[in-house]
């Protein structure tokens, strides 16, 4: 998925690599990091800035250029659609799926189905809920931009740490057979 390289702080990129902290402002926007927006600007000019977000499959807000979220859902396409899970993430996917540009300062727009499902809350409901702004992760995943709430991120790395030797396993049982 993805283009072909370009060059970000004059350097070779061949995607979307890194990690930034914001807060969500009140509009429920989030920045999106400049080295990002460098890749967005090289690789996908012909999008203008259009992204594709959507609910994760892990619990995140996935944000595609569009040309590699089309080449997404043909690889979830190409496992069997008869499978009911499969339908059910094609369903999912594409029901929480809207397109979005960013605006005049990289600030993408998240709407309140993705921020609700990935628990990034951006505006209290009452007068007595907590108004602190809302801290997110803005990750890059190579073809793809995951945004997390920070303690839902937090959650997965220590969960995902304390299965590191059963994954190691796993994958070494994998390669010798």
């Amino acid at each position: 998925m993805g283009g072909g390289v370009g060059k970000v702080n004059n350097q070779t990129s061949n995607g979307f690599i890194g990690s930034s902290k914001y807060n969500l402002d009140s509009k429920s926007r989030v920045c999106i990091p400049s080295d990002f927006v460098d890749i967005l600007d090289t690789l996908y000019k012909s999008e203008h800035r259009s992204l594709v977000v959507f609910l994760s499959l892990n619990g995140s807000i996935a944000v595609y250029p569009v040309s590699n979220y089309y080449s997404f859902l043909d690889e979830i396409k190409k496992k069997s659609i008869l499978d009911k899970n499969m339908r059910a993430l094609l369903t999912m996917v594409q029901g929480t799926s809207y397109i979005q540009s960013l605006d005049t300062q990289n600030r993408l727009r998240l709407n309140d189905e993705v921020l609700k499902h990935a628990r990034i809350f951006s505006k209290p409901e009452s007068e007595t809920e907590d108004k602190t702004p809302r801290e997110v992760y803005v990750k890059g995943f190579n073809d793809h931009i995951e945004i997390w709430a920070k303690d839902v991120w937090d959650k997965f790395i220590e969960k995902t740490i304390n299965m590191v030797d059963d994954i190691s396993d796993q994958l070494s049982k994998s390669l010798d057979g």
